[in-house]
């Protein structure tokens, strides 16, 4: 989504290099100007809800294909557990990556929106199924002025296939954020329900409340 949304702020098809000149990730933006119509800033984070953040995309995936990701990207990073388990019962109590719990982390962005504040949900099942609807509606919630053409561009031109080909090409990126395992891939399936795949009885069961509060909350959707 990053890629995609500074491909229709910028007018030009972004790679790691330049992506955060359009997007800049939470704490990395203090330099960064507005780029939106309206003169403000559309910046990424993985943080737990803040009051200080404004209008707000908030993408969320089923946790547990979230878990078999994230143990991917860490992995990259040479950050290494002896088993699923393991990572899960760290992952479950917050004690990965410093932004907190899944469940809380959802839980805190889904109370600010009952409380006002203006966050379009936006649901990674229900936009690999449509990217071209929940981009344009996405667009339009950030003020962002898109036709069909250029949301179907910037779709196609940040596709997994023209990622992973983005990626091949940055190794010099890559290496200078100290992503180190070259047997990992940045770029993952990109799909929903790996997870039945990978994750054993054990696993799922840790996960349980987790994946209970996403089936309710796609139910609400």
């Amino acid at each position: 989504m990053k890629f995609v949304f500074a491909s229709l702020i910028s007018g030009r098809n972004v790679n790691f290099a330049n992506a955060d000149e359009e997007i800049p990730t939470v704490g990395d933006h203090g330099r960064s100007t507005g780029k939106l119509p309206h003169g403000g800033r559309f910046l990424k984070t993985h943080e737990p809800y803040w009051r200080e953040y404004g209008r707000s995309i908030y993408l969320l995936r089923d946790p547990r294909d979230v878990a078999i990701s994230y143990r991917r990207y860490l992995e990259g990073f040479q950050v290494k557990f002896d088993s699923m388990d393991e990572f899960l019962d760290q992952f479950q109590r917050g004690r990965v990556g410093g932004y907190g719990s899944w469940l809380d982390h959802v839980n805190g962005w889904f109370n600010a929106k009952s409380q006002g504040t203006p966050i379009l949900p936006l649901f990674y099942e229900e936009l690999v199924a449509d990217p071209q609807r929940h981009v344009t509606e996405a667009a339009s919630f950030v003020g962002i002025e898109v036709t069909d053409s250029t949301v179907a561009d910037a779709i196609e031109g940040n596709s997994v296939d023209r990622m992973r080909k983005k990626e091949s090409d940055s190794a010099s990126y890559f290496a200078n954020s100290g992503w180190s395992n070259s047997s990992v891939s940045f770029i993952g399936k990109a799909d929903s329900g790996g997870w039945k795949e990978q994750l054993s009885a054990s696993s799922l069961e840790r996960l349980k409340p987790a994946c209970e509060r996403y089936a309710e909350l796609l139910a609400e959707n």
